[in-house]
C-alpha cells in the first residue's frame, strides 16, 4: 500500500563516472516525496554542458532536471549522460517505501525505534531503513517489505552501500528475526550476529507458514547458530508452504551453537516449501551444512556458490516430491565421510526427481552421495526417487565422484538405474561396482568390462590340456579372468585364437599383471584378428590387450595375430595412481609387459583405427612410463616380423621431482631390455610430453642390451618430444629423439643394420637451470657401456626434416644419424670398434634457440652431434653421405659439421674412401700411410710425446675449421731410430698450446727430412718444452737432409721456454730451400732470436732463403747463418716485405743478422723492409756477415734499403 507519505533514501553509487559528479557524495533520507540533486560537469570550461536525466523504473521514481520524485515502492537507478558524450555519466541510487525508518532512530531509540515502525506499519506496507547499526531483536509479524540502502544490490557485490546493520548481542545463540507471518520480503541489509528464523518465541513452538518469504541480498556475518531457517509449520507430508525465495545473500563463517538445526550452524535450512528458489547466494565455512533442505515439493537450487562447509554443502533429506532443479552451482565440502552433494531418505512413496546438472563440485573427498552412509537406514533412495547427473564438473575429488549406499542389495532394475547415473558422471561404458557387502552396500563407479561376460567353460572342462582353442570375445574374457583373479598363469600351454573377435570397444581387462599374476603361456593368435581393443581404465598399472606375459625368451610370448583398438587413458582425463611401491606403469596395445617373445604380430593397416594415448601422474618421487604402439616393455625375448600403424601419445607428470623420473615412448616398443628387434614397419605418429625426462624414438624408445642387433626396420612418420619442468622443483631436463631409437644403454657386439626412418623429427626440452637436447634421425642418444666391443650402424637411410626449436638454456646434440654418442667408463678398450658404414643422411637438419646467453651449448653434424672420447679402438665411416645442417642458436659455444657437431675428447680420423676415426693424434699417425689426410676433431689433445714412426711420407696431419683443434703440452717427436724418413709432410690449421714440433737426426745413420711445410698453425705460451727446444725445431747431423723447408700463415705468440733461446724456429743444417712468409712473432722471450736457420752450404748446392712478408714484434732478430763462411753453395737470401716493431732496442741485440756466409758464392736482398726505429740512429743495429755499417749509404750497400719507418703502434 503507498500511502503518498514516502520514505526517500538517495545513495550516490559513485561520485565521478567519466567527467560528471553529483552535488553530494551520502546517502539522503527524505520524508516527503522528492529531492533535487545536482550534476557538475567537468571541466568547467566544457562547450557543451547540456545533460539528460533518466530513471531505470518510473514506477518507483521519475527525474525532472535532477528533481527525484518518489512513484512507489522499490528501487530505481537516476542516470545523468552528457549530451556531448554520452560515455561520460553518473548514477544515483534510489529506494522508496510508505515509511522511513531514519538513523536517527539508532542513536536514540527515544525517539522511535526500528521494531516501533514495524508494528505501527499496515500490513504489506514498506518500510525503508537508513544505514545505521539497530541494536533490536525484530519480530515481523505481518506482511511487510523492508528495504535497506543495499535493497536489490546482490549481498556478495563488491560495492553496496553504506549498510543498515541488525545487529545481536554477541551472547551465545545469535539472535533472532522472528518471522510470525507469510509474505515477508526482507532485501538489502546486513545481519551481524543475528538470524532469521520462523520460530515463534511467544508460543515456543514453530506453527507458522512461511509462503511468500522472500530473503534477498543482504549479508550475514559472525553468526552463531543457523542463519536462515523456514520451516512449515504444519511439518506434514503434502503439506507445503508456496513461493519462497533466498537469494542473492552472501553468508560466511558460521559457527554451530548446538547439534539441532536452527543452531548447528547452517548457512541455510529450508522445510515445507513448494517452488522453493534457493539461488545465487554464496556461503562459505558453514560449520555444518551449506544448504539443507527437506520436505520440499520442486525445489530450484541455482547458481550457489557454497564452500568449506564441515558437512555437505547441499543436503537434502526426508520426504520430497516434485522436481528439484539442482544446477550451476559450485560445491565443496571439508567432510571426509559425506558428499558435497548429499541426497537420502526419500520415503512416503512420492518419488521425487533430481536434476543434477552443470554443477562444479570440487575440492572434497566424495562428490555426490546417494544415501545415508550409516548401517541400519530402512529406505532404498534408489528406488524411492529418480535422478539424472548430466554435464557436471568435478574437480579434485579425491575418493568418489559419486557413491551411492543400499540398506540391502539392489533388483536388477534398480542396477541399471545405478548404471546410467555412473554413464552420467564418468562417461559410456561406466557402471556401479560393489565394494562393500555389509549394511550399507556400497557402489562406486567402475567400467563395464569383458570379464562382466566372462566364459571359462573351455578351461573348466579341461584344466590340464596342453593347449586350448579360443574362439568368442566372451572366451577371450575368460581367459583374462582366469589369469587376473583364479591366479592361474597357463605356464608351458598354449592358447590358440580358433576365428576373428571383435571386442566392440568394451572394456578390456589386460591379461595379466606384474604385480598379480602373469600370463606364462605362449598365445598363437593363428593368423586371426582382435579388433575392437578398448582399455581406458586408470587404476591398472599395465595397460594393454595383454598386461603382463612372463616366462623364458622361448616359453612364453604372442605370435601370429593382428590386433587393433585404443588405449584411451588419455582421452579420457584420467590419473593413473601408483603406489610408492610401483614405480612404473606400461601401455601398448598387443601387450604392456612381455618377458618373452613377439613374433608375426602387427595392428590393421589403417592409421586411425588404432591409438595407444597414455596419460599419468604420479604422486612419488620416481617414476618409469614406458609406452609403445605395440608393446610398452619387452624383456629377454626378440620382437620380430611385426608391425605398428597408427597414433602414440604419452604425457607424464610428477607432484613430487626426482631425475629419474620420465618416460620412453616408441612407435613399437617403449621399453627393449635384452631383445633383438628385426624385420618390423612403423608406420605412426609418436608423440611426448613429459616431466623430467623423454626418450622418444620412431620405433624404439629405450634399448637395454648386451650383443642384440636391430634391423631392417623401417619407421615413417612424425615424432615429436618435449620436456617441461617450468614451475617445478627439479633444475634439469634431459630429451632424446630419434627416428628409430630414442636413446639406449649398449654393450658387447651391437648392430642398427638395414633400417629407414622417413618423416619428421622434433625435440625440444623447457627447464628451471639447462635442458639436454639430443636428437638423431636413427639415434637420440647411444650410452655405450664398458663392455662394448663393437657399435655399427650399417646401411641405415634416414629421409628426415629434424628439427629442435629450443626455449631454454640447453645443450643441444643433433646428429643426421646419432644425436649423441658417450662412453661409459674412461677405461682402455682397445676392442672397440664403432663404424658407421654405407649410411645416407637426407632431408634437412634446422636447429634453432630463442635463448640468448652463454649457457647454451651447440653441437650439430651431418651423421653426429656429439661424440665421445675413445680411449682406445677406432671409429670407422666408410661411404656414408650427409647433409650440411642449419644452425641459427645465439652462443658462442656451438660447432656444426658435415660429419659430426663436437667431439669432446677430439677423436681423430684419416680422410679417404673409408672414413677411420682414431682416438688419439698418435692412433693416427701409427695408421696413417703415404697420402694419408690426418684430420683432427675440434677439441683438445693432451698426449705427452706423440712419436713419429720411423717412417712417415707423404702425409698430411691437418685441424678443423678455425682453429678448433688445439694440441696442449704435448709434443710431435721423431722415433727413435738410427734411419728416419720425414719425407713430404704437411702440418696446418692446428693450436699448439705449450706444445713443440721435434725432429732431430741422430747422426749415426740416415735421416731424412724434406719438403715439409708448416702453415697456419698457431703457436702459444711455450714454457715447458725441454732446455734450448723451439717452438718448430729441426737439428739435423752433418750429412742428414733436410731440403725443402715452408713456414707460413703461422702465428707465434708468447714463446717463452725456460733458460733457452725463446725461438719460434730452429733449422739446423737446412739444405736448398726455405720459405719463411706471412707469419707473426710476438711477445718472445727477452734473451734470443724469433728465427734461426742455419744453411748446409757444403755441398755444391743452389740454396734459396726467401723471408717475406713476416711481422717481428719482437726486441730481438733473426738469424740466418751458413755453417761455412768457405762454403762453396751458391746461395740467394731474399728478406723482403717484412715488418720489424722494436727489433734492435736492446744494446746485445741487432735488427737482421746475417752471417757465416761466404760472402763470394752469396747474393742478398734485404731491402723493403719496414722498421718502427729511424737506421740512421741505430746504424749498428744491421749487420751482414760481420759488417757493421756506418752511414746510410753502407746500409744502402749492404743491401738495407730502401727502409720505411713505421708507426710503433
Amino acid at each position: 500500500m503507498f500511502t503518498g507519505v514516502t520514505g526517500l533514501l538517495i545513495s550516490h553509487f559513485s561520485r565521478i563516472l567519466g567527467a560528471i559528479s553529483v552535488d553530494e557524495d551520502l546517502v539522503l533520507e527524505k520524508v516527503d516525496n522528492s529531492y533535487t540533486i545536482t550534476a557538475t560537469v567537468f571541466p568547467s570550461n566544457a562547450t557543451n554542458k547540456n545533460l539528460t536525466w533518466t530513471t531505470s523504473d518510473e514506477s518507483v521514481a521519475t527525474v525532472d532536471n535532477g528533481v527525484i520524485t518518489a512513484v512507489g515502492p522499490g528501487t530505481a537507478t537516476i542516470t545523468v549522460t552528457s549530451v556531448a558524450d554520452s560515455s561520460k555519466k553518473a548514477t544515483v541510487h534510489v529506494v522508496v517505501g510508505d515509511i522511513l525508518v531514519p538513523a536517527i532512530f539508532a542513536d536514540d531509540p527515544t525517539l522511535g525505534t526500528l521494531q516501533g515502525e514495524i508494528d505501527k506499519a499496515e500490513p504489506g506496507s514498506t518500510i525503508v531503513v537508513a544505514p545505521a547499526t539497530y541494536n533490536e531483536q525484530l519480530i515481523i509479524n505481518k506482511p511487510l517489505t523492508l528495504l535497506g540502502p543495499n535493497a536489490d544490490i546482490a549481498g556478495a557485490a563488491e560495492k553496496r552501500y553504506p549498510e543498515a546493520i541488525i545487529k545481536g548481542t554477541g551472547n551465545g545463540l545469535s539472535q533472532l528475526l522472528e518471522i510470525d507471518a507469510e509474505n515477508v520480503e526482507i532485501n538489502g541489509f546486513t545481519f551481524d550476529d543475528t538470524r532469521i528464523d520462523n520460530y515463534n518465541n511467544t508460543t515456543g513452538t514453530n506453527t507458522n507458514l512461511i509462503g511468500g518469504i522472500a530473503i534477498v541480498n543482504n549479508r550475514f556475518i559472525n553468526t552463531s547458530g543457523t542463519a536462515i531457517y523456514l520451516r512449515d509449520g504444519r511439518n506434514a507430508p503434502g503439506e507445503y508452504s508456496k513461493d519462497i525465495q533466498i537469494c542473492n545473500n552472501k553468508i560466511e563463517t558460521i559457527i554451530s551453537a548446538g547439534t539441532v538445526d536452527y543452531n548447528a550452524g547452517s548457512g541455510i535450512i529450508v522445510m515445507g516449501a513448494e517452488d522453493l528458489r534457493i539461488c545465487g547466494n554464496i556461503i562459505s565455512n558453514a560449520a555444518y551444512n551449506g544448504i539443507q533442505l527437506a520436505r520440499n515439493k520442486n525445489a530450484t537450487v541455482t547458481d550457489n556458490i557454497v564452500t568449506d562447509s564441515e558437512q555437505p554443502a547441499l543436503q537434502i533429506a526426508q520426504w520430497n516430491e516434485g522436481v528439484h532443479e539442482i544446477s550451476g552451482n559450485t560445491f565443496s565440502t571439508k567432510s571426509e565421510e559425506k558428499g558435497a552433494i548429499r541426497l537420502y531418505g526419500f520415503t512416503n512413496n512420492y518419488i521425487p526427481e533430481f536434476n543434477i546438472s552443470n554443477n562444479k563440485i570440487e575440492n572434497s573427498h566424495y562428490g555426490i552421495q546417494i544415501g545415508h552412509g550409516d548401517a541400519g537406514k530402512s529406505y532404498n533412495d534408489i528406488r524411492d526417487a529418480n535422478y539424472s547427473l548430466i554435464g557436471n564438473i568435478f574437480d579434485d575429488i579425491s575418493e568418489h565422484e559419486l557413491i551411492i549406499y543400499l540398506n540391502t542389495e539392489p533388483s536388477n532394475e534398480e542396477a541399471e538405474e545405478m548404471n546410467t547415473l555412473f554413464e552420467d558422471v564418468y562417461g559410456e561404458g561406466y557402471c556401479a561396482r560393489l565394494i562393500s557387502e555389509n549394511d550399507p552396500f556400497v557402489y562406486i563407479g567402475g567400467l563395464i568390462t569383458w570379464n562382466d561376460y566372462a566364459d571359462t567353460s573351455w578351461y573348466d572342462d579341461n584344466p590340464s590340456a596342453a593347449s586350448f582353442t579360443i574362439d568368442t570375445a566372451e572366451e577371450l574374457a575368460g581367459l583374462s579372468k582366469l589369469v587376473n583373479e583364479n591366479k592361474i598363469k597357463f605356464d608351458g600351454k598354449t592358447i590358440f585364437l580358433g576365428a576373428d573377435i571383435d571386442l566392440n570397444n568394451l572394456e578390456w581387462v589386460p591379461i595379466g599383471s606384474y604385480y598379480g599374476t602373469w600370463f606364462g603361456g605362449v598365445f598363437d593368435g593363428n593368423g586371426k584378428t582382435i579388433s575392437g581393443i578398448k582399455v581406458s581404465d586408470n587404476t591398472i598399472p599395465e595397460v594393454g590387450l595383454f598386461g603382463y606375459v612372463r616366462g623364458s625368451s622361448d616359453e612364453a610370448g604372442i605370435q601370429n595375430l593382428t590386433v587393433s583398438g585404443r588405449i584411451d587413458i588419455y582421452d579420457n582425463n584420467t590419473i593413473k595412481p601408483i603406489s610408492a611401491n610401483n614405480h612404473t606403469s606400461e601401455a601398448g596395445l598387443l601387450a604392456a609387459y612381455v618377458w618373452g617373445f613377439v613374433d608375426n604380430c602387427h595392428t590393421t593397416n589403417v592409421k586411425d583405427d588404432n591409438t595407444v594415448a597414455f596419460r599419468s601422474i604420479y604422486t612419488g618421487d620416481r617414476y618409469r612410463a614406458s609406452i609403445g604402439g605395440l608393446v610398452g616393455w619387452i624383456s629377454v625375448g626378440d620382437i620380430k616380423n611385426s608391425s605398428f600403424t597408427g597414433t602414440v601419445y604419452g604425457e607424464t607428470d610428477v607432484t613430487v621431482p626426482e631425475t629419474n623420473s620420465g618416460a620412453f615412448i616408441g612407435g613399437l616398443i617403449g621399453l627393449a631390455n635384452g631383445s633383438n628387434v628385426i624385420k618390423c614397419d612403423v608406420d605412426a605418429d609418436v608423440t611426448g610430453n613429459t616431466y623430467r625426462y623423454l626418450s622418444l624414438g620412431g620405433a624404439i624408445g629405450y634399448i637395454m642390451s648386451n650383443d642384440r642387433q636391430y634391423s631392417d626396420i623401417s619407421y615413417q612418420g612424425t615424432v615429436y618430444g618435449n620436456v617441461n619442468i617450468t614451475g617445478k622443483q627439479c633444475q634439469i631436463s634431459t630429451i632424446e629423439v630419434g627416428g628409430l631409437i630414442g636413446a639406449g644403454e649398449f654393450g658387447g657386439n651391437t648392430q642398427i643394420h638395414n633400417n629407414t626412418a622417413e618423416g619428421i623429427l622434433f625435440g625440444n626440452a623447457a627447464a628451471n637451470d639447462h635442458a639436454n637436447v639430443s636428437v638423431g634421425g636413427i639415434v637420440g642418444e647411444a650410452y655405450l657401456k664398458s663392455n662394448l666391443t663393437s657399435y655399427s650402424l650399417e646401411n641405415n637411410v634416414t629421409n628426415l626434416q629434424i628439427s629442435v626449436e629450443q626455449t631454454a638454456d640447453a645443450v643441444i646434440n643433433v646428429g643426421g644419424l646419432v644425436g649423441t654418442m658417450y662412453n661409459a667408463s674412461a677405461s682402455a678398450n682397445p676392442s672397440l670398434e664403432i663404424t658407421f658404414n654405407a649410411c645416407q643422411v637426407k632431408g634437412s637438419i634446422n636447429v634453432e634457440s630463442t635463448v640468448q646467453g652463454s649457457d647454451t651449448e651447440c653441437y650439430v653434424g651431418g651423421l653426429l652431434g656429439s661424440g665421445i672420447k675413445l680411449v682406445d679402438g677406432t671409429f670407422v665411416m666408410n661411404e656414408c653421405t650427409t647433409i650440411t645442417p642449419t644452425v641459427s642458436v645465439d652462443t658462442s659455444v656451438k660447432s656444426a659439421g658435415d660429419y659430426w657437431g663436437r667431439n669432446d675428447w677430439a677423436p681423430v680420423y684419416i680422410e679417404g674412401d673409408e672414413v677411420v676415426f682414431y682416438p688419439t693424434i698418435q692412433a693416427a699417425i701409427n695408421a696413417a700411410e703415404g697420402g694419408d689426410t690426418i684430420i683432427l676433431g675440434a677439441g683438445i689433445f693432451e698426449e705427452g710425446t706423440i712419436n713419429l714412426p720411423v717412417r712417415f711420407e707423404g702425409i698430411t696431419i691437418k685441424g678443423s675449421e678455425n682453429h678448433a683443434s688445439i694440441i696442449k703440452n704435448s709434443s710431435i717427436y721423431r722415433a727413435d731410430g738410427n734411419n728416419l724418413y720425414y719425407n713430404d709432410i704437411i702440418i696446418e690449421g692446428i693450436v699448439f698450446d705449450n706444445s713443440y714440433i721435434l725432429v732431430t737426426g741422430q747422426r749415426t745413420g740416415t735421416v731424412e727430412m724434406n719438403n715439409w711445410e708448416i702453415k697456419n698453425n698457431i703457436f702459444i705460451n711455450l714454457t715447458s718444452a725441454p732446455n734450448s727446444i723451439a717452438a718448430v725445431h729441426f737439428n739435423l747431423g752433418e750429412g742428414e737432409s733436410a731440403k725443402g723447408f715452408v713456414l707460413t700463415g703461422n702465428v707465434f705468440d708468447n714463446i717463452s721456454n725456460k733458460n733457452s733461446t725463446g725461438q719460434a724456429l730452429w733449422n739446423n743444417r737446412l739444405d736448398k730451400t726455405a720459405y719463411i712468409k706471412n707469419n707473426v712473432f710476438m711477445n718472445l722471450t727477452d734473451k734470443q732470436n724469433p728465427l734461426n736457420i742455419q744453411i748446409e752450404n757444403n755441398n755444391g748446392n743452389n740454396d734459396l732463403i726467401e723471408i717475406t712478408g713476416n711481422i717481428f714484434d719482437t726486441k730481438f732478430w733473426p738469424y740466418i747463418g751458413g755453417r761455412s763462411n768457405t762454403g762453396e753453395d751458391s746461395v740467394t737470401l731474399k728478406i723482403n716485405d717484412n715488418e720489424f716493431y722494436q727489433c734492435g732496442l736492446d744494446d746485445r741485440t741487432t735488427v737482421i743478422t746475417v752471417t757465416n756466409f761466404n760472402s763470394a758464392n752469396t747474393s742478398a736482398d734485404l731491402s723493403n723492409n719496414h722498421y718502427d726505429i729511424d737506421p740512421s740512429e741505430y746504424l749498428d743495429r744491421f749487420r751482414y756477415n760481420g759488417t757493421i755499417a756506418d752511414s746510410i749509404e753502407d746500409l744502402e750497400l749492404l743491401g738495407f734499403t730502401p727502409y720505411y719507418i713505421i708507426d710503433a703502434e
